[in-house]
């Protein structure tokens, strides 16, 4: 059976220098090694020139060389070998050899010698030396590798702005700390190899002994997350944020700590800012909430004055006015009872206006109830108190399914009794009135519409529509304070939902407006 050649790959060619004045004794060793498996491609030199030749032209696995030559000696091909592929396996050959020459042999960098009449240790003395070529080029790979990737680690540690450091667990002795920490610290980095404990004289007075104490984790091999304020040489106070963990061996035990520390001195300023910001904009808000309860009782006082004061003589004008109408119209000429009738149509329209701002200012500041409302229910009762108010009229009411939503019933009735008032107002003109209410449910809100066929606007105007006061069409033609349409916008807004119109001029109106729509359970 043909030997393991571990220490070569036994899918190439065994590429042998052989130098050796004699053919037939190189033969012999050709022979030998390829009896035992190795396909061998050899070539042999006799003299310093073609050995040089060789090494230059070739790629040689191992060379083997006989001692005593005539033109050339063998431990001239040793140093020949050493200079031009020093991590070719050299295995000398001779017919005799002492124990001196043979120490002298290894000493001078043979892997291994062999005697002419012990040729059977050929396969072995081979199979070692190329096995212990191989580990010698993967140990230098290994090196070579390790030094490239501690090159790269050096320049990514010194070019980085944070703090890398590795330090020891128990005793923290500083196995390396980058360039940085003097950026940071206004300190030397060699300071810390000499005196790993020096970096807590920078730390702040009122940090110390905290910062000390989370330290202390590393006896127990936890990790480490802490904020610190340093002082600089410069006196200048930095805050540093210094995260730390253990590396383990295979059994588990702490090999080292490694860590990185930066400046948060911004980031501190920066939260510092937002503090005090929230701290002014509370301040700001409790002084508004005060002027705003301030405000609301001057409110309260105008509507109670309202209420009451205005009340009361404006009952004593329409009193004695009906009085006058009732009593003494008779006596009054025609121009008379007209003034007349002016001023008791002022009075109620007065009166109306007084209940229209009163419902204005109550709406702003009425609690609200939000309760899930079936809304065409609502909408019917509403139209029906409405219409009661029209007889004689011809109205095509159309009430599509509405949605429910959520809201303020007593509020919400107040919309519907505004919008669903105005549209039989103005479609008074019309021999026959066409009034229609649609809903719409999506993006967790509900769309409601109510058009009508009357005289409509002109939507150059629209921003007016929901002003107090603000009307776009004469008292002659339809009677109004200007104030509904205001209290409508504040019930919606106030629900958290919009408001908006479409009209054309003769052709009628569509107001629109949203209210937060059910979420069902589980969504």
């Amino acid at each position: 059976m043909p030997p393991s050649k571990q220490g070569h790959d036994t899918g190439k060619p065994l590429h042998l220098l052989i130098i050796e004045d004699c053919a037939d004794e190189a033969q012999l060793l050709v022979s030998l090694l390829g009896e035992n498996g190795y396909d061998v491609v050899s070539k042999r030199v006799d003299t310093s020139e073609a050995m040089r030749m060789a090494l230059d032209r070739g790629s040689w696995d191992i060379i083997i060389s006989d001692y005593h030559m005539p033109q050339f000696d063998g431990l001239e091909a040793l140093r020949l070998a050493q200079k031009r592929a020093p991590d070719i396996p050299f295995i000398m050959v001779t017919g005799t050899l002492g124990e001196e020459v043979a120490a002298g042999i290894m000493k001078a960098g043979a892997d291994d010698f062999l005697l002419k009449d012990k040729l059977a240790r050929l396969v072995p003395v081979v199979e070692r030396a190329l096995r212990e070529a191989e580990e010698r080029r993967q140990r230098k790979r290994t090196e070579e590798a390790l030094r490239v990737s501690e090159e790269h680690f050096r320049q990514i540690a010194e070019n980085i702005r944070e703090v890398f450091w590795m330090a020891e667990p128990l005793t923290r002795k500083m196995l390396y700390i980058s360039p940085a920490y003097e950026e940071i610290w206004g300190r030397s980095w060699a300071s810390l190899y000499e005196n790993p404990a020096s970096f807590l004289d920078a730390v702040h007075p009122e940090d110390r002994a905290r910062v000390v104490k989370e330290l202390a984790v590393q006896k127990d091999g936890l990790p480490f997350d802490h904020e610190y304020r340093i002082i600089r040489p410069d006196e200048a106070i930095r805050w540093v944020r210094d995260r730390g963990f253990p590396v383990k061996d295979k059994t588990g035990r702490v090999s080292y700590y490694v860590g990185v520390a930066w400046d948060i001195t911004d980031r501190k300023q920066a939260e510092e800012n937002i503090r005090n910001l929230n701290a002014e904009l509370e301040q700001r808000v409790l002084q508004r909430t005060a002027e705003l309860e301030a405000a609301n009782k001057e409110l309260e006082a105008f509507s109670y004055s309202v209420s009451h004061d205005l009340r009361a003589p404006l009952r004593a004008i329409s009193g004695f006015a009906n009085v006058l109408t009732q009593n003494y119209a008779k006596q009054l000429d025609e121009e008379g009872r007209r003034t007349l009738g002016i001023v008791c149509a002022e009075a109620g329209r007065m009166g109306q206006l007084i209940d229209d701002l009163l419902a204005f200012s109550r709406a702003g500041r009425q609690a609200m109830h939000l309760l899930e409302i079936e809304m065409g229910v609502l909408v019917q009762r509403t139209f029906d108190e409405c219409v009661a108010h029209a007889p004689g009229r011809n109205i095509r009411f159309t009430l599509h399914p509405l949605p429910t939503a959520m809201g303020d019933p007593a509020l919400l009735h107040r919309v519907w009794t505004n919008l669903i008032s105005n549209a039989i107002k103005y479609t008074r003109p019309r021999p026959v009135a066409q009034i229609e209410i649609t809903g719409q449910a999506g993006n967790n809100e509900v769309v409601y519409c109510v058009r009508d066929n009357g005289v409509g606007f002109d939507m150059e105007y629209a921003s007016k529509l929901f002003g107090v006061f603000q009307r776009l069409h004469s008292d002659t033609d339809f009677e109004g304070t200007g104030v509904g349409l205001a209290l409508v916008q504040r019930i919606v807004v106030r629900h958290g939902g919009r408001i908006w119109a479409e009209a054309k001029v003769g052709e009628g109106a569509a107001f629109y407006f949203t209210l937060p729509g059910v979420i069902e359970a589980g969504s």
